[in-house]
């Protein structure tokens, strides 16, 4: 009988042993994946320049800024290549601040601050 109970105390810590291994494992890909957090920072900064240049925002339809080595971007087409963002909180963080560019686009076009040229 005290064999019996050993034999399953042994299981018992085994299993939680096992159960540990798994959390450390969790642990790790945790730790590869924090990329996500700069991409979200990113994303917090153009919005703070969309909100410095609210009201002139055709800087950020046109003027090309440098991105990676050798590539270069306009803001407005980086936003919309993040879309397809993997990480779900980034991906709703680049699209309220494509919003946010989109409607001081809208409101200084509409005071005349911006022009479009009609095609």
């Amino acid at each position: 009988e005290d064999q019996d109970e050993e034999d399953a105390d042994e299981e018992e810590y085994e299993e939680e042993d096992d159960e540990y291994e798994d959390d450390d494992d969790d642990l790790e890909d945790d730790d590869d994946d924090e990329s996500w957090k700069v991409r979200r920072g990113a994303v917090r900064a153009l919005k703070a320049v969309v909100e410095a240049k609210r009201h002139d925002p055709s800087v950020l339809w046109t003027m090309s800024y440098p991105i990676r080595r050798g590539k270069s971007s306009v803001v407005a087409a980086a936003l919309v290549n993040r879309f397809k963002e993997r990480e779900e909180n980034c991906r709703v963080g680049v699209i309220d601040c494509f919003t946010r560019l989109l409607a001081a686009t809208v409101t200084s076009a509409k005071s005349g601050v911006v022009a479009f040229d009609s095609p």
